[in-house]
């Protein structure tokens, strides 16, 4: 092989290994870009987004090589800004970019030291040394993308298995390690081969140690981002547990507070019953001594009494009278106003207990931001209508002060000391019983009021598609 075609080859060999490495990136990144339902091709087009940015930046440091390093941190704010028109978590997309980049300077290491020993001896003329270190190049960059092909599938098939929506300090977490192992791969690279004096000084001939140092360190950098991915989803699922079995908790305790208002209700009922019989002899006492003012004063404490008791809404279900009237009473007693136009469906397959829940935690929620207003504008309305087979609840309320959202869930962050709840974990009560129903939760915050609306499909209806 003539100094002319290694050059070449040098040329080609650089440019493959760019595409190879542009379209593991891609390939990385392909699984969460949401897929759009219409145009499907539009996932495709974006992921070329990510292979032309990464072949344009490996370009402009084959044409200048002291942009390598540089050129590979310019990608992580390329990435960042490429995540909004991708439609993924920005940190996410950076969390990405660190552990393609150090997976590639951890398979360099590893592939680096297994070019030294082939190139050992290469052979007597240069044109022999020439082609058999062509031949070894060409081995080991080909073995080196199988390795980073194969380990881009294993994040996206068995660690990641879906995108993460990271804060700043879990993103601090997890890029610890990959951004320790690029900056230990570029180093080590540099020092691979130093000139002094036009004397050429290798590192692994001064330190055959290294030979076996280096690419274990690269091994350990691959496997340490694996294992710190795996830790991070485990502990994610345990919170998600946690906090299932924290708003389960709290469903059950806020129907047992219900039925506790029912049985109440209904005790206060026998009791006036039970009374009744010797309020009319107390009255026939007072008509017989003819004394008719005490028969008024007495009949009006009877009707005070008895309007405790009075259910003024009527829902169409019994446990809802009781929390709609309940709630009505409290917002009226702490100067809400409330308005209620619910009707609980007559006909289809939904379950009283899962409207309550859902009703009650929205009631709650609204009445307590009403609560913390200092103005004088403060309402809660309801709202529960059928419409063909969707049964769709309304509450809206007055609030005040900025909400913030959950990254995660999507729900509004609540400003209570207990750090697990949001908006007093009613409406992820809220979104788990819609589920039951293959519903949906729509929230909006606009000028000062707060809807949250919740629409759930008849289970007969959705059994029958």
């Amino acid at each position: 092989m003539t100094d002319t075609q290694f050059d070449l080859f040098q040329i080609i060999t650089a440019f493959a290994v760019t595409l190879t490495d542009a379209f593991c990136l891609a390939l990385l990144f392909y699984p969460y870009i949401p897929d759009h339902k219409i145009h499907k091709s539009r996932r495709v087009i974006k992921a070329l987004w990510i292979f032309a940015a990464y072949t344009l930046l490996s370009v402009i440091g084959i044409i200048i090589p002291k942009f390598g390093l540089f050129g590979a941190f310019v990608l992580i704010p390329v990435m960042w800004l490429l995540a909004y028109p991708l439609q993924m978590c920005r940190r996410f997309a950076v969390f990405l970019t660190l552990i393609y980049l150090c997976f590639n300077c951890s398979i360099r290491l590893v592939g680096n030291s297994i070019l030294f020993l082939l190139n050992r001896n290469v052979g007597e003329s240069t044109e022999e040394a020439m082609l058999n270190t062509a031949v070894n190049y060409a081995a080991v960059y080909l073995a080196e993308a199988v390795i980073l092909a194969l380990l881009t599938v294993i994040i996206i098939r068995r660690v990641l298995t879906e995108s993460l929506h990271l804060s700043t300090g879990e993103l601090g977490f997890l890029c610890i390690i990959p951004l320790i192992g690029i900056i230990v791969g570029e180093i080590v690279e540099r020092l691979l081969f130093m000139v002094k004096d036009n004397v050429i000084f290798e590192i692994y001939a001064v330190y055959p140690a290294f030979l076996i140092f280096i690419p274990v360190i690269g091994a350990l950098f691959c496997v340490g981002i694996i294992l710190s991915i795996v830790s991070y989803t485990k502990i994610q699922k345990l919170q998600e547990e946690k906090k299932k079995y924290f708003v389960a908790e709290q469903q059950v305790r806020a129907m047992r507070e219900r039925i506790n208002e029912v049985e109440h209700f209904y005790g206060g009922i026998r009791k006036m019953r039970h009374e009744m019989n010797n309020h009319l002899t107390n009255i026939k006492g007072l008509t017989k001594n003819k004394r008719y003012a005490d028969i008024e004063q007495y009949i009006s404490q009877m009707d005070s009494e008895l309007r405790q008791f009075e259910l003024t809404e009527k829902t169409g279900d019994p446990v809802l009278d009781v929390i709609v009237n309940d709630k009505k009473k409290y917002a009226e007693k702490c100067g809400i106003g409330f308005v209620s136009d619910f009707q609980y469906p007559s006909s289809g397959s939904f379950n009283a207990y899962d409207i309550g829940i859902i009703v009650n935690n929205l009631l709650v929620n609204a009445i307590e931001a009403c609560e913390k207003m200092t103005g004088n504008n403060r309402y809660v309305t309801l709202s529960g209508c059928t419409k063909k087979k969707f049964y769709i609840i309304t509450v809206s309320n007055s609030y005040e002060n900025d909400l913030k959202f959950d990254n995660k869930s999507g729900l509004p962050l609540s400003s209570k000391s207990n750090p697990e709840a949001i908006c007093g974990i009613g409406l992820s009560n809220v979104k788990q019983e819609a589920e039951k129903y293959t519903g949906v939760v729509d929230i909006k915050a606009e000028d000062n009021i707060f809807t949250v609306t919740v629409l759930l499909q008849d289970k007969n209806f959705i059994s029958e598609r």
